[in-house]
């Protein structure tokens, strides 16, 4: 098995300065932590410091390698070390490695450097270990009587878990997990619940409650079992504190046919507002029952026997009904996608629907806040069925249709898909503008941030503000990613007008040549030699590629790739919520330049994928409204802040762990550029603030799509993808990837 520590390490000229990173650590486990550097004065001699932690004390091989993009990738070995280092390293704290920097790597000079330490003990991985929660009885599980054929499947899935587990934990009172509880939010009279004084709530569960679109916290389930909206485990109790969550999902067996209107549509959020701590310690059922709690929109009761107790309640503070935003709850979230149609096709009766709960169980292990998980639907369509499943404590009708929850985890350290944080924001402009690139560059500066801009040959100093050559370097020299946005910029098709315009059977034709030109980025490194010198060994200059009007082709493709382009933007999805609508719509359509996209993300997370090609990006007025909306008013910024902080919640809930968006110039510039959308420095002050709020990490184009190459395997191109044999690609030319998680 494998582990890895880092350090931040930046080079300036012939000074380096030293920021350690946190470093993690796990009994008994593999684990490099405490990760140092310090560089001896009058030499290039890098000093490294780390403490190793293997299992059963087992020597390891040590390697340190160097990032030169802040970490996207560490393409390269340093190869001049001594000390501890190499096979046969054992286990203590305070290991050292001396780097001869100046030998391996005597021309280095970039202001974002990073060393990782890896460690290898040998172990091809670690064990998947498996860990089952349910409320029946595991060794006395049974088939219901009369079970049907999915009765049947349902009963084997249940058992066959239990047999492969490598622990299971029954739940209930005087069981394995006596604190385990859940709710049923709603109530079963159409009066609503009736508090001890006999005021009512007016609830009415036979017609929920939809918000704006949003059916809010709401599985609602007109049968006489009970609902689970609320589930309350301590995973804390029984998984290895900060081991990595590979899946957890709670599964539930139906009790009538039920509809979805949308891909991942229903959401599981760890609740971490600090009073919540209350809803699961509201119980007391008999001792043949689980515990669990009642609760309604405003208070919350203990029950005995489905019966209301009366004597023991609890106020929601603040109330449910309050609580607009899912993210109200907590900021983790999983979304929980299925392939049933969602046009009035019903998924069968008795069928099993996993709930996917791996983001919500990895917060908990790592440290996060438990208050339980609440169960919420987030769709577009008013009249959306129900999820009528059995309860967790409904033995008399339900043997072996319970729901119970598989956890997979590995004992090895969590680490965040980027270090410190768990998605990223890839933000692009294009053309250039200058006036709206130096305020944009000011406010990401003022971050912390950064950014891509995109320009082409012809737009150098175009009267229409675009930046002149000197302003487009000095860009770069601030810090920006600068890319190419073509030679020509063809408006009739962009790269796809030399195919369309002229005879492209093959490369082997002056429609191939005049592609191939237009694409080239030599006029950009030769505008930069004039100014700052050889910019072409830059990994953030001329390396990422933006198509012009968003065309995309099998040629254009082949054509980047040969030009040696890292990252690509095109459009891939147009998404249908309006500034101030409440929740951006679940359902994707099909990236042209990115197949995970295609359909429900969390289903096609190890199909091929272009990788040249940036992930879905979402259109810039669906977050700061359209152009001739600019926010003016504090209620605007707000409102942007909002529309963004949704957007996030969703991409991290399904798993897409990035954001891609991208926009032209200020909302308040002439409309004579033709420019429909657009940002103003003010507006994108506030998006940043919510950004940094959430933990996002910026990364450039060309970063993104390094960072997930280097986590992913070349195939050729896939079978599915339909395009001439002439402009197919292989593994080796390093475009199409099929992800390793």
């Amino acid at each position: 098995m494998k582990t890895r520590g880092w350090t931040s390490v930046g080079f300036v000229v012939a000074m380096m300065a030293i920021l350690a990173t946190s470093a993690f650590a796990q009994a008994n486990v593999l684990s490099v932590r405490n990760v140092h550097v310090a560089k001896r004065p009058g030499s290039q001699i890098v000093d490294v410091t780390y403490d190793l932690q293997t299992m059963d004390g087992l020597a390891a091989t040590v390697s340190l390698y160097l990032s030169t993009n802040a970490g996207a990738t560490y393409p390269l070995q340093c190869l001049s070390v001594s000390g501890d280092v190499g096979p046969g390293v054992m286990p203590g704290v305070g290991r050292q490695i001396a780097w001869d920097a100046g030998s391996d790597y005597p021309t280095l000079t970039a202001s974002a450097c990073r060393l990782r330490v890896d460690a290898d003990d040998g172990i091809a991985q670690y064990n998947t270990r498996t860990v089952v929660f349910t409320t029946q009885d595991p060794d006395h599980i049974v088939y219901p009587s009369g079970a049907s054929h999915l009765d049947s499947l349902r009963v084997q899935d249940l058992m066959a878990a239990i047999a492969t587990a490598d622990a299971v934990y029954r739940l209930g009172t005087g069981f394995d997990v006596p604190a385990f509880a859940y709710t049923e939010i709603d109530h079963q009279n159409p009066d609503g619940f009736r508090d001890p004084s006999g005021v009512s709530t007016s609830l009415n569960c036979d017609s929920g409650e939809v918000r704006a679109n949003l059916r809010y916290l709401n599985l609602r389930f007109p049968h006489v079992a009970r609902r689970s909206e609320l589930v309350y485990i301590p995973w804390q109790d029984y998984l290895p504190e900060d081991c990595t969550i590979l899946s957890a999902t709670m599964n539930v067996s139906l009790i009538s046919n039920a509809y979805f209107a949308d891909s991942d549509t229903i959401i599981a959020v760890q609740m971490s507002n600090a009073a919540d701590n209350q809803w699961y310690q509201v119980r007391g059922i008999g001792a043949h029952y689980p515990d669990f709690a009642h609760a309604a929109w405003n208070r919350q009761q203990s029950t005995s026997n489905g019966a209301w107790g009366g004597s023991d309640s609890h106020p929601w503070l603040p109330p449910l009904d309050n609580r607009r935003d899912l993210w109200a709850w907590g900021e983790i979230s999983d979304w929980t996608g299925t392939t049933a149609p969602s046009n009035g096709t019903p998924i069968p009766r008795l069928t099993n629907i996993p709930i996917k709960l791996t983001n919500c169980v990895q917060s908990v292990v790592s440290g996060g806040v438990n208050n339980g998980v609440i169960l919420c639907y987030a769709d577009r369509s008013n009249g959306i069925g129900n999820l009528p499943h059995y309860a967790w404590d409904d033995y008399s009708s339900a043997v072996g249709r319970t729901p119970y929850v598989v956890v997979k985890y590995r004992p090895s350290p969590y680490v965040k898909p980027f270090e410190t944080s768990d998605w990223a924001f890839v933000a692009t402009t294009d053309d250039g503008i200058y006036a709206a690139n130096n305020a944009y560059t000011n406010t990401f500066l003022a971050h912390g941030g950064k950014y891509t801009i995109y320009m082409a040959k012809m737009q150098v100093g175009l009267r229409y503000g675009q930046s002149t050559a000197r302003q487009l370097v000095g860009f770069h020299t601030r810090g920006m990613e600068v890319g190419n946005h073509s030679r020509y910029h063809m408006l009739d098709g962009g790269l796809t007008h030399w195919s369309r315009s002229m005879t492209m059977a093959d490369t082997n034709s002056a429609a191939w040549d005049s592609l191939m030109f237009d694409v080239n980025p030599n006029w950009m490194y030769n505008m930069a030699d004039s100014i700052v010198g050889d910019l072409r060994g830059d990994p953030t200059f001329g390396k990422s590629f933006a198509l012009p009007t968003n065309s995309y082709s099998p040629e254009a493709l082949l054509a980047l790739q040969k030009t040696g382009y890292t990252a690509v933007r095109t459009a891939a999805m147009s998404s249908t919520y309006s500034r101030d609508g409440y929740y951006v719509t679940a359902n994707q359509r099909p990236g042209k330049t990115d197949s995970l996209m295609t359909g429900a993300p969390t289903q096609m997370a190890h199909r091929p994928r272009n990788m040249t090609g940036l992930p879905t990006f979402l259109s810039i007025p669906h977050i700061a409204g359209w152009k001739a909306n600019p926010a003016l008013t504090p209620a605007s910024l707000d409102s942007i802040k909002t529309n963004l902080h949704k957007v996030i919640f969703q991409i991290r809930g399904q798993d897409r762990r990035a954001l891609c968006i991208y926009w032209h110039d200020f909302k308040t510039s002439p409309s004579t550029t033709g420019y429909g959308e657009g940002v103003n420095a003010d507006e994108l002050d506030a998006m940043l603030q919510v950004v940094d709020a959430t933990g996002g990490r910026y990364m450039t184009a060309s970063e993104y799509t390094n960072w997930i190459k280097a986590r992913a395997t070349a195939v050729a191109t896939p079978t599915s993808y339909a395009q001439p044999d002439t402009f197919k690609v292989q593994a080796s030319d390093r475009v199409w990837f099929i992800p390793d998680e």
